[in-house]
C-alpha cells in the first residue's frame, strides 16, 4: 500500500467500520441524517419546517443545522447554490414551540464547488439541444443551480414534461426526498439515457390500446358485476394516457459527490453531441432493459403535479 493510500485509509477506516449510527433517521445516538446536524431534535426540525412553509421558503435543496452562539441557539438553513449572496437573517415566529424567537440564518452557497462544476457543461450542452423546449429546460437548470431557486427548477420540469419523444432523455437536480426522515429535503440525482425508438413504438401501441386492457381488469366489467366495459370503483373514469419511452441507460448518478456531478455533466454533453451528429450509433448501444417508473413528483415534495409524463427508465 502506497503512503498516499495508507494516509487516506487511516482517515476513513474507523468511519467505514463504525457501527453507530446504525441507519438513517432523525439525528440521535443510533440514527443519522446528513440533512441535519446531530444536535437538533425531531421537534425542532418540525417546528422550523412549519415556519419555512408559512413563509413559502422551499426546502428541497437545503440542509438544516443548529449552532450555539453566546449561549443562544441559532439555526442555519444551508441552500445549495453556486453563488453566495448575503446571508438572510429571519426571526422564527408562529410555530407555537420553543423555537419561536430564535434566529434563522438562510445561508446560500452550500455545495457551491460541486454546482460550479456542473454549470459550464450544461452551458455547452445547450448547443446540442434538439429544440427550444430543451434549451429552456437546460437554462432553467442552470439558473436554479446558480441561485438555489426551487421554483426555477419547477419550471425546468414543466419543459421536461412538454418534451415528448426526445432522442436523449435527461434530468438532473435535487429530486427524490426518500432519504429525508422529514420527507422534504431531496437528494441530488441525474440521468442520461438514449431512447430506443423501436421498443418505444411497442409501448406506444400498448398505451393507445390501454382502454381495451383496462376494461378487462378483474375489478371492471361483467365479472365484477358491472355492465360490459364499465369501470369499477378502483379505476378512473377517464384514463390519462402517459408518454411511455423505452430508454437505454447511459448514466444514472446519485449523491452530491464532486466527481459524480462532473462526470454526469460531461457524459450529458458527449451523448447529446453523439446523437445529434451520429444518430445511427445511438441505437447500437447494448440494451439492458428493466422497467422502472421515473417519478419526478418528489421534487417539490413529490413535485411533479405537472402532467402524466412517465418514462420507462434504466439504471446501469
Amino acid at each position: 500500500m502506497s503512503p498516499e493510500v495508507s494516509h487516506l485509509w487511516n482517515d476513513i477506516k474507523n468511519k467505514i467500520y463504525d457501527t453507530e449510527p446504525r441507519s438513517l433517521g432523525y439525528p440521535s445516538d443510533s440514527l443519522l441524517s446528513t440533512y441535519y446536524s446531530q444536535d437538533i431534535t425531531k421537534d425542532e426540525i418540525s417546528a422550523v419546517q412549519k415556519f419555512l412553509d408559512s413563509k413559502d421558503i422551499r426546502s428541497e435543496n437545503t440542509r438544516l443545522r443548529k449552532k450555539v452562539e453566546n449561549g443562544q441557539p441559532i439555526y442555519e438553513l444551508l441552500v445549495a447554490s453556486a453563488i453566495r449572496p448575503p446571508t438572510q437573517t429571519i426571526e422564527i415566529t408562529g410555530t407555537d414551540s420553543a423555537v419561536d424567537g430564535v434566529t434563522l440564518n438562510v445561508v446560500f452557497g452550500d455545495h457551491s464547488s460541486d454546482l460550479t462544476l456542473v454549470i459550464p457543461y450544461l452551458e455547452k450542452a445547450k448547443q446540442y439541444a434538439a429544440n427550444k423546449n430543451q434549451v429552456s429546460m437546460i437554462e432553467a437548470y442552470i439558473e436554479s443551480f446558480q441561485t438555489g431557486s426551487i421554483e426555477v427548477h419547477k419550471e425546468s420540469q414543466k419543459h421536461w414534461i412538454k418534451d415528448y419523444g426526445p432522442s436523449v432523455e435527461t434530468n438532473i437536480g435535487f429530486v427524490e426526498s426518500l432519504r429525508d426522515p422529514q420527507g422534504i429535503r431531496a437528494e441530488w440525482e441525474g440521468l442520461v439515457a438514449i431512447v430506443n425508438k423501436e421498443k418505444s413504438k411497442k409501448f406506444a401501441e400498448m398505451v393507445e390500446r390501454s382502454s381495451e386492457f383496462i376494461v378487462k381488469l378483474p375489478w371492471n366489467g361483467v365479472l365484477a358485476g358491472f355492465e360490459a366495459g364499465e369501470r369499477g370503483p378502483f379505476e378512473a373514469k377517464k384514463f390519462m394516457k402517459p408518454d411511455y419511452t423505452s430508454l437505454e441507460g447511459i448514466a444514472s448518478q446519485f449523491e452530491n459527490r464532486e466527481h459524480r456531478l462532473k462526470t454526469l455533466s460531461v457524459i450529458l454533453l458527449h451523448v447529446l453531441s453523439l446523437c445529434r451528429h451520429q444518430s445511427s450509433q445511438c441505437m447500437h448501444l447494448k440494451s439492458i432493459f428493466i422497467i422502472t417508473i421515473l417519478i419526478l413528483s418528489s421534487m417539490m415534495t413529490s413535485a411533479n403535479p405537472l402532467g402524466s409524463r412517465t418514462s420507462l427508465s434504466i439504471t446501469v
